[in-house]
């Protein structure tokens, strides 16, 4: 130990702290790029969310739009199929009532 302690010299010392600090030094200027791309990567990402929000914003919008166009649509079509079960209603009777006179007719002549 006292051997390694006499081969530093106070020249050996101020090599280390220089070379020390040149290290850090490049140590902070890495780290200071890398804060760097990751802004702006997190910006180019901000972005493209922002665009896909406004992308989503008009997709809901059209839903909604067509959400009220198939309510429109439903309404009509309960409307005609109410009519239509109104006609075959009274189809139905009218058959029921001419079979029924035709047996009535049939059975008279019998």
């Amino acid at each position: 130990m006292e051997a390694m302690r006499e081969a530093w010299t106070d020249e050996r010392l101020d090599d280390l702290t220089v070379r020390m600090d040149r290290g850090f030094d490049r140590v902070d200027r890495d780290l200071r790029e890398l804060r760097a791309e990751m802004v702006a990567g997190f910006d180019r990402v901000e972005g493209r969310m922002d665009r896909v929000e406004g992308r989503m914003d008009r997709v809901e919008a059209k839903m909604e739009r067509l959400e009220g166009k198939m309510e429109r649509l439903e309404a009509k079509m309960d409307k005609r199929f109410e009519r239509l079960d109104a006609r075959f209603d009274s189809m139905w009777r009218m058959t029921l009532g001419a079979y029924l006179t035709i047996v009535g007719l049939i059975v008279t002549q019998i």
